[in-house]
Protein backbone atom coordinates (compact mmCIF):
# COMPACT_ATOMS: atom_id res chain seq x y z
CA UNK A 1 0.00 0.00 0.00
CA UNK A 2 1.08 3.45 -0.46
CA UNK A 3 0.92 4.77 3.11
CA UNK A 4 -0.79 8.12 2.42
CA UNK A 5 -3.36 10.70 4.09
CA UNK A 6 -5.52 11.95 2.09
CA UNK A 7 -8.27 14.86 2.00
CA UNK A 8 -11.30 13.81 -0.23
CA UNK A 9 -11.81 15.95 -2.99
CA UNK A 10 -15.32 16.88 -3.71
CA UNK A 11 -14.52 18.59 -6.91
CA UNK A 12 -16.52 16.43 -9.72
CA UNK A 13 -16.90 17.60 -12.89
CA UNK A 14 -19.14 16.79 -15.03
CA UNK A 15 -16.65 16.82 -17.99
CA UNK A 16 -15.11 13.87 -17.20
CA UNK A 17 -12.09 14.03 -20.18
CA UNK A 18 -11.05 17.62 -19.27
CA UNK A 19 -7.71 17.92 -20.77
CA UNK A 20 -6.81 20.11 -17.64
CA UNK A 21 -7.70 16.71 -15.29
CA UNK A 22 -3.85 17.06 -14.43
CA UNK A 23 -0.85 18.71 -15.54
CA UNK A 24 2.95 18.39 -15.91
CA UNK A 25 4.74 20.19 -13.20
CA UNK A 26 8.33 19.37 -14.55
CA UNK A 27 9.59 16.53 -17.07
CA UNK A 28 13.02 15.14 -17.23
CA UNK A 29 14.14 13.12 -20.24
CA UNK A 30 17.24 11.06 -20.92
CA UNK A 31 17.54 9.76 -24.42
CA UNK A 32 19.97 7.26 -25.87
CA UNK A 33 22.64 7.81 -28.88
CA UNK A 34 24.43 6.41 -31.33
CA UNK A 35 28.07 6.56 -31.39
CA UNK A 36 28.57 8.44 -34.58
CA UNK A 37 30.47 5.20 -36.01
CA UNK A 38 28.24 2.75 -36.49
CA UNK A 39 24.76 3.86 -35.76
CA UNK A 40 24.02 1.55 -32.98
CA UNK A 41 21.10 2.81 -31.44
CA UNK A 42 21.24 3.40 -27.33
CA UNK A 43 18.06 2.74 -25.95
CA UNK A 44 16.95 3.96 -22.27
CA UNK A 45 14.22 2.59 -20.43
CA UNK A 46 12.02 3.82 -17.38
CA UNK A 47 11.11 0.64 -14.97
CA UNK A 48 10.07 1.68 -11.57
CA UNK A 49 9.48 4.96 -9.24
CA UNK A 50 8.36 5.96 -6.41
CA UNK A 51 8.63 9.55 -4.17
CA UNK A 52 9.78 10.55 0.01
CA UNK A 53 8.48 12.59 2.19
CA UNK A 54 11.18 15.12 1.61
CA UNK A 55 9.95 15.95 -2.01
CA UNK A 56 12.34 13.44 -3.48
CA UNK A 57 11.31 11.58 -6.15
CA UNK A 58 13.18 8.54 -8.03
CA UNK A 59 13.19 6.21 -10.96
CA UNK A 60 15.01 3.41 -12.42
CA UNK A 61 15.28 1.07 -15.48
CA UNK A 62 17.86 -0.40 -17.44
CA UNK A 63 20.00 1.24 -20.91
CA UNK A 64 21.69 0.05 -23.96
CA UNK A 65 24.11 0.50 -26.13
CA UNK A 66 25.74 4.26 -26.05
CA UNK A 67 23.75 6.73 -23.36
CA UNK A 68 24.36 9.70 -21.33
CA UNK A 69 23.38 10.54 -17.90
CA UNK A 70 24.83 13.72 -15.73
CA UNK A 71 26.16 15.27 -18.65
CA UNK A 72 28.79 12.52 -18.96
CA UNK A 73 29.32 9.57 -21.17
CA UNK A 74 28.74 6.55 -18.57
CA UNK A 75 30.18 4.07 -21.12
CA UNK A 76 29.85 2.91 -24.48
CA UNK A 77 27.79 -0.18 -25.82
CA UNK A 78 27.75 -1.82 -22.18
CA UNK A 79 24.36 -2.44 -20.86
CA UNK A 80 23.57 -1.00 -17.90
CA UNK A 81 20.98 -0.31 -14.73
CA UNK A 82 20.59 2.93 -13.43
CA UNK A 83 18.38 5.09 -10.28
CA UNK A 84 18.16 8.62 -10.63
CA UNK A 85 17.18 11.19 -7.63
CA UNK A 86 15.67 14.01 -8.57
CA UNK A 87 14.91 17.18 -6.29
CA UNK A 88 11.49 18.77 -5.92
CA UNK A 89 12.08 20.95 -8.35
CA UNK A 90 13.30 18.13 -10.75
CA UNK A 91 16.88 18.84 -10.59
CA UNK A 92 18.57 15.31 -11.26
CA UNK A 93 20.91 14.76 -7.80
CA UNK A 94 22.67 12.24 -8.36
CA UNK A 95 22.89 8.68 -10.59
CA UNK A 96 23.60 4.98 -9.44
CA UNK A 97 24.25 2.09 -12.10
CA UNK A 98 25.18 -1.07 -12.24
CA UNK A 99 26.71 -3.02 -15.61
CA UNK A 100 26.89 -6.06 -16.73
CA UNK A 101 29.94 -6.56 -19.42
CA UNK A 102 28.63 -6.63 -23.05
CA UNK A 103 25.71 -4.67 -24.73
CA UNK A 104 23.38 -7.35 -24.30
CA UNK A 105 23.35 -6.92 -20.87
CA UNK A 106 19.77 -5.92 -20.17
CA UNK A 107 19.20 -5.38 -16.04
CA UNK A 108 15.21 -4.97 -14.97
CA UNK A 109 14.19 -3.33 -12.29
CA UNK A 110 9.94 -4.08 -11.03
CA UNK A 111 9.47 -2.48 -8.50
CA UNK A 112 10.80 0.65 -6.15
CA UNK A 113 10.73 2.05 -2.68
CA UNK A 114 11.08 4.82 -0.29
CA UNK A 115 11.69 4.68 4.09
CA UNK A 116 11.25 8.03 5.79
CA UNK A 117 14.90 8.04 6.13
CA UNK A 118 15.86 8.48 2.41
CA UNK A 119 16.81 5.35 1.65
CA UNK A 120 15.69 3.28 -0.94
CA UNK A 121 15.05 -0.21 -1.85
CA UNK A 122 14.70 -1.39 -5.47
CA UNK A 123 13.90 -5.45 -6.70
CA UNK A 124 13.84 -6.85 -10.41
CA UNK A 125 16.42 -8.96 -12.42
CA UNK A 126 20.55 -8.61 -13.01
CA UNK A 127 21.21 -9.63 -16.44
CA UNK A 128 20.49 -13.22 -18.16
CA UNK A 129 23.40 -12.95 -20.44
CA UNK A 130 26.40 -12.26 -18.21
CA UNK A 131 27.37 -11.32 -14.68
CA UNK A 132 26.29 -7.79 -13.30
CA UNK A 133 28.62 -5.01 -11.00
CA UNK A 134 26.44 -3.16 -8.49
CA UNK A 135 29.09 -1.96 -6.86
CA UNK A 136 31.42 -3.01 -4.61
CA UNK A 137 30.63 -6.57 -5.84
CA UNK A 138 30.07 -8.62 -8.73
CA UNK A 139 26.13 -11.02 -9.36
CA UNK A 140 26.06 -14.00 -11.06
CA UNK A 141 24.16 -14.61 -14.50
CA UNK A 142 20.48 -13.69 -13.75
CA UNK A 143 20.16 -13.05 -10.50
CA UNK A 144 17.07 -12.25 -8.71
CA UNK A 145 17.64 -8.80 -6.50
CA UNK A 146 16.62 -6.99 -3.81
CA UNK A 147 19.09 -4.18 -3.25
CA UNK A 148 19.36 -1.34 -0.80
CA UNK A 149 20.98 2.11 -1.52
CA UNK A 150 21.52 5.48 0.82
CA UNK A 151 19.91 8.97 0.51
CA UNK A 152 23.11 9.59 -0.94
CA UNK A 153 23.26 6.93 -3.87
CA UNK A 154 25.56 4.26 -1.95
CA UNK A 155 24.80 0.51 -2.23
CA UNK A 156 24.31 -0.28 0.92
CA UNK A 157 23.12 -4.18 0.47
CA UNK A 158 21.84 -6.86 -2.22
CA UNK A 159 20.13 -10.12 -1.43
CA UNK A 160 20.14 -12.22 -4.27
CA UNK A 161 19.14 -15.81 -5.55
CA UNK A 162 21.07 -16.57 -8.23
CA UNK A 163 20.43 -18.91 -11.47
CA UNK A 164 21.31 -22.63 -11.57
CA UNK A 165 20.79 -24.03 -14.82
CA UNK A 166 17.12 -23.50 -15.68
CA UNK A 167 16.89 -22.63 -11.89
CA UNK A 168 16.02 -19.04 -11.53
CA UNK A 169 13.91 -16.39 -9.83
CA UNK A 170 12.92 -13.26 -10.87
CA UNK A 171 11.91 -10.70 -9.14
CA UNK A 172 8.45 -8.98 -10.14
CA UNK A 173 7.01 -6.35 -7.18
CA UNK A 174 7.69 -5.46 -3.41
CA UNK A 175 5.85 -3.82 -0.44
CA UNK A 176 7.41 -1.82 2.39
CA UNK A 177 5.41 -2.13 5.56
CA UNK A 178 5.91 -1.64 9.37
CA UNK A 179 9.69 -2.08 8.70
CA UNK A 180 10.14 -5.49 6.75
CA UNK A 181 10.31 -5.68 3.00
CA UNK A 182 7.97 -8.63 1.18
CA UNK A 183 8.87 -8.98 -1.90
CA UNK A 184 7.30 -11.86 -4.78
CA UNK A 185 8.07 -13.30 -7.68
CA UNK A 186 8.89 -16.50 -10.52
CA UNK A 187 11.33 -19.27 -10.20
CA UNK A 188 12.31 -21.74 -13.20
CA UNK A 189 12.18 -26.02 -12.60
CA UNK A 190 15.11 -27.21 -10.08
CA UNK A 191 16.30 -25.83 -6.56
CA UNK A 192 16.58 -22.54 -5.68
CA UNK A 193 17.88 -20.57 -2.02
CA UNK A 194 17.33 -17.60 -0.68
CA UNK A 195 19.17 -16.89 2.74
CA UNK A 196 18.19 -19.81 4.24
CA UNK A 197 15.41 -20.75 2.63
CA UNK A 198 15.31 -23.60 -0.05
CA UNK A 199 12.80 -24.00 -3.08
CA UNK A 200 12.60 -27.27 -4.94
CA UNK A 201 9.61 -27.22 -8.18
CA UNK A 202 9.87 -29.39 -11.41
CA UNK A 203 7.31 -26.70 -13.07
CA UNK A 204 8.28 -24.88 -15.23
CA UNK A 205 7.52 -22.05 -13.46
CA UNK A 206 6.35 -21.42 -9.51
CA UNK A 207 5.68 -18.38 -7.96
CA UNK A 208 7.50 -17.17 -5.16
CA UNK A 209 7.17 -15.03 -1.85
CA UNK A 210 9.46 -13.88 1.09
CA UNK A 211 10.50 -11.34 4.04
CA UNK A 212 12.99 -9.02 4.57
CA UNK A 213 14.30 -6.81 7.07
CA UNK A 214 15.88 -3.71 6.54
CA UNK A 215 19.35 -4.88 6.22
CA UNK A 216 18.97 -7.34 3.56
CA UNK A 217 18.54 -10.60 5.63
CA UNK A 218 15.59 -12.73 4.79
CA UNK A 219 13.55 -13.42 7.62
CA UNK A 220 10.74 -16.06 5.32
CA UNK A 221 10.58 -17.49 2.02
CA UNK A 222 8.36 -19.81 0.51
CA UNK A 223 7.28 -20.88 -2.83
CA UNK A 224 3.59 -21.66 -3.80
CA UNK A 225 2.26 -24.78 -5.14
CA UNK A 226 5.15 -26.82 -6.56
CA UNK A 227 3.32 -28.88 -8.37
CA UNK A 228 0.86 -26.19 -10.42
CA UNK A 229 1.94 -24.12 -12.67
CA UNK A 230 1.71 -20.24 -11.09
CA UNK A 231 3.48 -17.22 -11.19
CA UNK A 232 3.21 -14.28 -8.88
CA UNK A 233 3.29 -10.81 -10.03
CA UNK A 234 1.91 -8.57 -7.14
CA UNK A 235 2.19 -8.30 -3.38
CA UNK A 236 0.86 -5.93 -0.92
CA UNK A 237 0.83 -6.32 3.05
CA UNK A 238 -1.26 -4.57 5.45
CA UNK A 239 0.16 -1.73 7.71
CA UNK A 240 -2.68 -2.93 10.50
CA UNK A 241 -2.62 -6.49 11.04
CA UNK A 242 0.76 -7.53 8.53
CA UNK A 243 -1.49 -9.70 6.28
CA UNK A 244 0.05 -10.76 3.27
CA UNK A 245 -2.13 -10.51 -0.43
CA UNK A 246 -0.71 -11.97 -3.18
CA UNK A 247 -1.58 -11.73 -6.98
CA UNK A 248 -1.10 -13.88 -9.96
CA UNK A 249 -2.27 -16.65 -12.04
CA UNK A 250 -1.83 -20.58 -12.38
CA UNK A 251 -2.28 -22.85 -15.43
CA UNK A 252 -2.21 -26.81 -16.13
CA UNK A 253 -3.65 -27.85 -12.69
CA UNK A 254 -5.57 -26.85 -10.13
CA UNK A 255 -3.83 -24.29 -7.52
CA UNK A 256 -3.40 -25.74 -3.88
CA UNK A 257 -1.87 -23.06 -1.29
CA UNK A 258 -2.02 -24.61 2.12
CA UNK A 259 -5.95 -25.83 2.63
CA UNK A 260 -6.94 -23.79 0.05
CA UNK A 261 -7.51 -24.79 -3.38
CA UNK A 262 -8.37 -22.89 -6.30
CA UNK A 263 -9.55 -25.44 -9.04
CA UNK A 264 -8.53 -24.57 -13.32
CA UNK A 265 -10.84 -23.94 -16.05
CA UNK A 266 -9.39 -25.93 -18.82
CA UNK A 267 -11.00 -22.82 -21.32
CA UNK A 268 -9.70 -19.91 -19.85
CA UNK A 269 -6.87 -17.96 -18.44
CA UNK A 270 -6.98 -18.61 -14.47
CA UNK A 271 -6.06 -15.49 -12.06
CA UNK A 272 -5.24 -15.60 -8.37
CA UNK A 273 -5.61 -13.70 -5.07
CA UNK A 274 -4.12 -15.25 -1.86
CA UNK A 275 -4.11 -13.61 1.47
CA UNK A 276 -1.84 -15.02 4.00
CA UNK A 277 -1.66 -14.16 7.88
CA UNK A 278 1.51 -13.00 9.04
CA UNK A 279 2.66 -16.13 9.74
CA UNK A 280 2.35 -16.98 6.01
CA UNK A 281 -0.73 -18.93 6.10
CA UNK A 282 -3.37 -18.97 3.62
CA UNK A 283 -6.51 -17.57 4.80
CA UNK A 284 -8.59 -17.93 1.71
CA UNK A 285 -8.07 -17.70 -2.15
CA UNK A 286 -10.43 -16.40 -4.71
CA UNK A 287 -9.91 -16.90 -8.87
CA UNK A 288 -10.35 -14.62 -11.51
CA UNK A 289 -11.32 -16.24 -14.90
CA UNK A 290 -10.75 -14.94 -18.65
CA UNK A 291 -12.90 -17.38 -20.48
CA UNK A 292 -10.93 -17.85 -24.34
CA UNK A 293 -12.41 -16.75 -27.53
CA UNK A 294 -13.38 -19.69 -29.68
CA UNK A 295 -10.32 -19.63 -31.84
CA UNK A 296 -7.75 -19.06 -28.78
CA UNK A 297 -6.25 -22.15 -26.66
CA UNK A 298 -4.76 -21.85 -23.49
CA UNK A 299 -1.09 -20.34 -23.68
CA UNK A 300 -1.83 -18.57 -26.75
CA UNK A 301 -2.22 -15.03 -24.62
CA UNK A 302 -2.00 -13.56 -20.92
CA UNK A 303 -5.08 -12.63 -18.83
CA UNK A 304 -3.95 -12.12 -15.13
CA UNK A 305 -4.12 -10.10 -12.44
CA UNK A 306 -1.04 -8.18 -12.20
CA UNK A 307 -0.85 -5.54 -9.58
CA UNK A 308 -2.44 -5.30 -6.32
CA UNK A 309 -2.91 -2.18 -3.87
CA UNK A 310 -4.68 -1.75 -0.23
CA UNK A 311 -6.31 1.37 1.39
CA UNK A 312 -6.60 2.56 4.73
CA UNK A 313 -9.51 -0.29 5.49
CA UNK A 314 -7.84 -3.15 3.84
CA UNK A 315 -9.46 -2.77 0.87
CA UNK A 316 -8.17 -4.16 -2.12
CA UNK A 317 -7.84 -3.41 -5.07
CA UNK A 318 -6.65 -5.31 -8.32
CA UNK A 319 -5.86 -4.41 -12.10
CA UNK A 320 -4.95 -6.48 -15.14
CA UNK A 321 -5.23 -7.38 -18.48
CA UNK A 322 -7.66 -9.73 -20.19
CA UNK A 323 -7.55 -11.30 -23.21
CA UNK A 324 -11.16 -13.26 -24.46
CA UNK A 325 -14.46 -13.04 -24.80
CA UNK A 326 -15.31 -12.38 -21.30
CA UNK A 327 -13.92 -11.82 -17.64
CA UNK A 328 -15.32 -13.35 -14.30
CA UNK A 329 -14.39 -12.50 -10.67
CA UNK A 330 -16.96 -14.17 -8.15
CA UNK A 331 -20.51 -12.31 -8.87
CA UNK A 332 -19.16 -9.53 -11.38
CA UNK A 333 -18.36 -9.93 -14.97
CA UNK A 334 -17.76 -8.01 -18.16
CA UNK A 335 -17.79 -8.85 -21.58
CA UNK A 336 -14.95 -7.77 -24.04
CA UNK A 337 -14.36 -5.75 -27.48
CA UNK A 338 -13.66 -8.25 -30.50
CA UNK A 339 -11.89 -6.93 -33.22
CA UNK A 340 -12.93 -8.10 -36.84
CA UNK A 341 -9.25 -9.31 -37.93
CA UNK A 342 -7.76 -10.57 -34.30
CA UNK A 343 -9.91 -13.53 -32.72
CA UNK A 344 -9.25 -11.67 -29.46
CA UNK A 345 -9.10 -8.46 -27.73
CA UNK A 346 -7.21 -7.09 -24.37
CA UNK A 347 -9.09 -5.11 -22.10
CA UNK A 348 -8.06 -3.37 -19.23
CA UNK A 349 -10.20 -3.83 -15.86
CA UNK A 350 -9.37 -3.33 -11.91
CA UNK A 351 -11.71 -4.48 -9.14
CA UNK A 352 -12.40 -4.05 -5.30
CA UNK A 353 -12.67 -6.51 -2.82
CA UNK A 354 -12.86 -6.19 0.87
CA UNK A 355 -10.35 -7.83 2.99
CA UNK A 356 -12.47 -11.09 2.91
CA UNK A 357 -11.96 -11.23 -0.51
CA UNK A 358 -16.08 -10.58 -1.56
CA UNK A 359 -16.00 -8.31 -4.82
CA UNK A 360 -17.05 -4.72 -4.42
CA UNK A 361 -17.20 -3.40 -7.44
CA UNK A 362 -15.13 -3.91 -11.50
CA UNK A 363 -14.33 -1.56 -13.88
CA UNK A 364 -12.91 -2.32 -17.06
CA UNK A 365 -12.33 -0.15 -20.30
CA UNK A 366 -10.12 -1.04 -23.52
CA UNK A 367 -10.41 -0.82 -27.63
CA UNK A 368 -10.90 -3.58 -29.97
CA UNK A 369 -6.98 -4.30 -30.18
CA UNK A 370 -4.61 -4.83 -27.49
CA UNK A 371 -4.47 -2.79 -24.62
CA UNK A 372 -2.45 -2.83 -22.11
CA UNK A 373 -2.60 -1.44 -17.98
CA UNK A 374 0.97 -0.82 -16.70
CA UNK A 375 0.36 -0.15 -13.44
CA UNK A 376 -1.86 0.96 -10.34
CA UNK A 377 -1.63 3.35 -7.58
CA UNK A 378 -4.07 3.42 -5.18
CA UNK A 379 -4.32 6.09 -1.93
CA UNK A 380 -5.21 5.55 1.81
CA UNK A 381 -8.93 6.47 0.98
CA UNK A 382 -8.61 4.07 -1.94
CA UNK A 383 -8.39 6.85 -4.68
CA UNK A 384 -6.81 4.85 -7.99
CA UNK A 385 -4.96 5.87 -10.85
CA UNK A 386 -3.91 3.38 -13.78
CA UNK A 387 -1.52 4.19 -16.59
CA UNK A 388 -3.01 2.87 -19.65
CA UNK A 389 -1.61 2.46 -23.19
CA UNK A 390 -3.75 1.37 -26.31
CA UNK A 391 -1.98 -0.66 -29.40
CA UNK A 392 -1.89 0.38 -33.17
CA UNK A 393 -4.21 -2.50 -33.71
CA UNK A 394 -7.49 -0.41 -32.47
CA UNK A 395 -10.21 -0.04 -34.70
CA UNK A 396 -12.08 2.03 -31.48
CA UNK A 397 -9.68 3.47 -29.46
CA UNK A 398 -9.54 3.02 -25.71
CA UNK A 399 -12.50 3.52 -24.08
CA UNK A 400 -13.49 4.28 -20.70
CA UNK A 401 -16.84 4.84 -19.63
CA UNK A 402 -18.28 7.82 -22.17
CA UNK A 403 -14.22 8.41 -22.57
CA UNK A 404 -11.84 7.51 -25.79
CA UNK A 405 -8.13 7.74 -26.44
CA UNK A 406 -6.94 7.52 -30.06
CA UNK A 407 -4.97 4.37 -30.51
CA UNK A 408 -1.05 4.16 -29.94
CA UNK A 409 -2.12 6.63 -27.22
CA UNK A 410 -0.84 6.50 -23.62
CA UNK A 411 -2.95 7.80 -20.43
CA UNK A 412 -4.21 8.09 -16.91
CA UNK A 413 -7.36 6.55 -15.55
CA UNK A 414 -9.00 7.68 -12.25
CA UNK A 415 -11.53 6.41 -10.04
CA UNK A 416 -12.98 7.09 -7.06
CA UNK A 417 -13.41 4.68 -4.12
CA UNK A 418 -16.81 3.95 -5.31
CA UNK A 419 -15.68 3.20 -8.66
CA UNK A 420 -16.65 6.32 -10.52
CA UNK A 421 -14.65 7.26 -13.42
CA UNK A 422 -13.32 10.56 -12.26
CA UNK A 423 -11.29 11.24 -15.41
CA UNK A 424 -9.51 9.86 -18.11
CA UNK A 425 -6.42 12.11 -19.44
CA UNK A 426 -4.11 11.79 -22.87
CA UNK A 427 -0.79 11.36 -22.66
CA UNK A 428 -0.30 12.66 -26.39
CA UNK A 429 0.94 9.96 -29.46
CA UNK A 430 2.78 7.02 -27.82
CA UNK A 431 3.26 8.19 -24.23
CA UNK A 432 3.88 4.88 -22.29
CA UNK A 433 4.14 5.08 -19.04
CA UNK A 434 5.29 1.85 -16.98
CA UNK A 435 5.21 3.08 -13.45
CA UNK A 436 3.76 5.22 -11.44
CA UNK A 437 4.00 6.43 -7.40
CA UNK A 438 1.17 8.63 -5.31
CA UNK A 439 3.30 11.64 -3.36
CA UNK A 440 2.28 15.18 -1.51
CA UNK A 441 0.32 17.88 -2.08
CA UNK A 442 -2.09 16.68 -4.83
CA UNK A 443 1.00 15.33 -6.84
CA UNK A 444 2.20 12.01 -8.18
CA UNK A 445 4.64 10.81 -10.58
CA UNK A 446 5.39 8.54 -13.63
CA UNK A 447 7.66 7.35 -15.44
CA UNK A 448 7.87 5.06 -18.47
CA UNK A 449 9.86 4.68 -22.52
CA UNK A 450 8.94 5.22 -26.03
CA UNK A 451 8.41 9.39 -25.71
CA UNK A 452 9.41 11.70 -28.65
CA UNK A 453 11.32 15.29 -28.28
CA UNK A 454 9.53 18.09 -29.13
CA UNK A 455 5.73 16.91 -29.01
CA UNK A 456 3.59 19.05 -26.17
CA UNK A 457 3.13 16.48 -23.04
CA UNK A 458 0.06 18.07 -21.49
CA UNK A 459 1.32 21.62 -20.88
CA UNK A 460 4.90 20.90 -21.25
CA UNK A 461 7.11 20.10 -24.40
CA UNK A 462 10.59 18.61 -24.18
CA UNK A 463 12.86 20.63 -26.82
CA UNK A 464 15.65 18.50 -26.23
CA UNK A 465 17.20 15.40 -24.59
CA UNK A 466 18.18 16.49 -20.62
CA UNK A 467 21.56 15.34 -21.69
CA UNK A 468 23.07 16.34 -24.62
CA UNK A 469 26.48 15.49 -26.90
CA UNK A 470 27.77 15.90 -30.41
CA UNK A 471 26.57 12.72 -31.89
CA UNK A 472 24.04 11.04 -33.59
CA UNK A 473 20.55 10.78 -32.55
CA UNK A 474 18.91 7.79 -33.55
CA UNK A 475 17.41 6.19 -30.41
CA UNK A 476 14.45 4.14 -30.39
CA UNK A 477 13.50 4.14 -26.79
CA UNK A 478 13.64 7.27 -24.39
CA UNK A 479 13.41 7.54 -20.89
CA UNK A 480 11.14 10.48 -19.38
CA UNK A 481 10.36 11.40 -15.52
CA UNK A 482 7.12 13.52 -14.71
CA UNK A 483 5.56 15.04 -11.55
CA UNK A 484 2.14 15.19 -11.74
CA UNK A 485 -0.39 17.96 -10.48
CA UNK A 486 -4.12 16.43 -10.08
CA UNK A 487 -6.45 19.06 -9.76
CA UNK A 488 -9.19 16.77 -8.46
CA UNK A 489 -7.25 16.70 -5.42
CA UNK A 490 -5.31 14.02 -4.03
CA UNK A 491 -4.03 15.60 -1.11
CA UNK A 492 -1.43 13.16 0.10
CA UNK A 493 1.72 11.93 2.34
CA UNK A 494 4.69 10.59 0.46
CA UNK A 495 5.13 6.89 0.50
CA UNK A 496 7.31 6.35 3.44
CA UNK A 497 6.42 9.88 4.92
CA UNK A 498 7.35 8.76 8.85
CA UNK A 499 5.04 11.89 9.88
CA UNK A 500 6.66 12.05 12.91
CA UNK A 501 5.24 11.97 16.64
CA UNK A 502 6.40 13.67 19.53
CA UNK A 503 6.20 10.13 20.59
CA UNK A 504 5.96 6.37 19.62
CA UNK A 505 7.20 4.81 22.49
CA UNK A 506 8.29 5.05 26.25
CA UNK A 507 11.20 2.71 27.82
CA UNK A 508 11.25 2.00 31.55
CA UNK A 509 13.44 1.25 33.63
CA UNK A 510 16.15 3.22 32.26
CA UNK A 511 18.99 2.64 33.14
CA UNK A 512 18.45 -1.12 33.53
CA UNK A 513 19.86 -4.04 34.30
CA UNK A 514 17.46 -7.32 33.50
CA UNK A 515 14.66 -6.01 31.04
CA UNK A 516 12.87 -2.89 29.27
CA UNK A 517 9.75 -2.33 28.80
CA UNK A 518 8.09 -1.25 25.47
CA UNK A 519 5.20 0.97 25.81
CA UNK A 520 3.25 2.22 23.12
CA UNK A 521 1.91 5.45 23.16
CA UNK A 522 -0.55 4.77 20.19
CA UNK A 523 -2.82 2.07 22.03
CA UNK A 524 -3.86 0.53 18.41
CA UNK A 525 -3.22 -2.91 17.78
CA UNK A 526 -0.86 -2.24 14.78
CA UNK A 527 2.26 -4.34 14.78
CA UNK A 528 5.67 -2.71 15.26
CA UNK A 529 9.37 -3.52 14.53
CA UNK A 530 11.47 -3.36 17.41
CA UNK A 531 15.20 -2.89 17.16
CA UNK A 532 18.19 -3.39 19.64
CA UNK A 533 21.50 -1.33 18.33
CA UNK A 534 24.34 -0.95 19.68
CA UNK A 535 25.78 2.88 18.92
CA UNK A 536 27.34 2.59 15.81
CA UNK A 537 24.25 1.16 14.64
CA UNK A 538 24.57 -2.51 14.51
CA UNK A 539 21.30 -4.22 14.80
CA UNK A 540 21.78 -6.99 17.92
CA UNK A 541 18.07 -8.36 17.88
CA UNK A 542 14.93 -7.66 16.61
CA UNK A 543 11.47 -8.87 16.41
CA UNK A 544 7.60 -7.78 16.03
CA UNK A 545 4.65 -6.64 18.32
CA UNK A 546 1.18 -5.21 18.11
CA UNK A 547 1.44 -4.70 22.30
CA UNK A 548 3.29 -3.82 24.92
CA UNK A 549 6.52 -5.36 24.98
CA UNK A 550 9.13 -7.23 27.72
CA UNK A 551 12.58 -7.48 26.20
CA UNK A 552 15.15 -9.34 28.34
CA UNK A 553 18.47 -7.51 28.09
CA UNK A 554 20.58 -9.36 30.79
CA UNK A 555 22.95 -10.84 28.67
CA UNK A 556 23.81 -7.70 27.18
CA UNK A 557 27.49 -5.96 27.83
CA UNK A 558 26.82 -2.66 30.41
CA UNK A 559 26.80 0.42 28.46
CA UNK A 560 24.86 2.53 25.86
CA UNK A 561 22.32 0.91 23.73
CA UNK A 562 19.53 2.05 21.05
CA UNK A 563 16.20 0.68 20.72
CA UNK A 564 14.28 1.85 17.40
CA UNK A 565 10.41 1.04 17.04
CA UNK A 566 9.25 1.08 13.61
CA UNK A 567 5.25 1.36 13.38
CA UNK A 568 3.33 2.04 10.55
CA UNK A 569 5.55 4.49 8.82
CA UNK A 570 6.61 5.70 12.08
CA UNK A 571 10.06 5.91 13.36
CA UNK A 572 11.91 6.80 16.91
CA UNK A 573 14.88 5.39 18.53
CA UNK A 574 15.42 6.13 22.31
CA UNK A 575 18.73 5.58 24.21
CA UNK A 576 18.54 3.17 27.31
CA UNK A 577 21.54 2.56 29.90
CA UNK A 578 22.66 -1.46 30.36
CA UNK A 579 24.52 -1.39 33.76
Amino acid sequence: MKNLLILISLLISSNIQAQNSISATWLRHTCGYTNGVNLLGGDVWGDAVCADKFGNSYNSGSAQGYWFTMDTVIEMNIGKFYINKYDAAGMRVWTATARGTTINSIMSSSRMKCDSLGNVYVCGTFSVDDSVYMAPNWYPVGSGYVAKYDANGNNLWCAYVPRTGTAYVSFTDMSLVNGALYVCGIMGPGTQTFGSFSFNSSATQNGVIAKLDLSGNVLHAEQLDPNSVNEVYGIEVSANTNEIYVVGQYSSDSLKVDNEVLHIDSDAQNSFIVKYNNSFSALWAKKCITYLHINQVVGSSISCLTRIEIDKFDNIYVSANGNGDSTVIGALSFTHRIHPTIEYAQDIYIAKLNSNGQEIWLRNGGSDGMDIATDLATDEWGNSIVSVYSSQQSLSGLIFGNDTMPQWHGGIVKFDPSGNLLYTQILQQARTLQALAMSIDSTFYGTGNGFNPGIPYINLSIPQCEDTINGYYNPPYKMVMVKFFDNYGNFTTAEGDADLPTKIFRISPNPTDQFIYITFEDRSNKYAEILILDVAGRILSQGTSNADTRIDVSQLPDGLYLVRVIRGNKIETMKFLKY
